[in-house]
């Protein structure tokens, strides 16, 4: 039997989310995220640009692909973010 694509998308996550934990372990973006649920809303990437850190901090990223992209934009600028892989 063949995974379902959801299994997959959960298990991606959670890859996601461990390697998010251990690069920022010290900082309250790791608690954030291990606080969050999975949600099935997505941000656009011109969105997650315009994120800043005081949104982080005053807990207005209400969902787990907010934190996710915005992590990936924060760490890479430049990188291409598969905003379709998080819906």
């Amino acid at each position: 039997m063949m995974p379902s694509r959801s299994s997959g998308l959960t298990k991606a996550r959670a890859e996601i989310l461990s390697t998010l934990r251990d690069h920022f372990r010290d900082e309250p973006l790791a608690r954030l995220i291990c606080q969050s649920k999975v949600s099935k809303s997505a941000v656009t990437r011109r969105n997650a640009r315009q994120l800043d850190r005081a949104q982080l901090d005053t807990w207005q990223l209400h969902n787990l692909d907010e934190i996710v992209v915005y992590t990936m934009l924060k760490l890479n600028p430049g990188a291409p973010t598969d905003i379709g892989f998080f819906q």
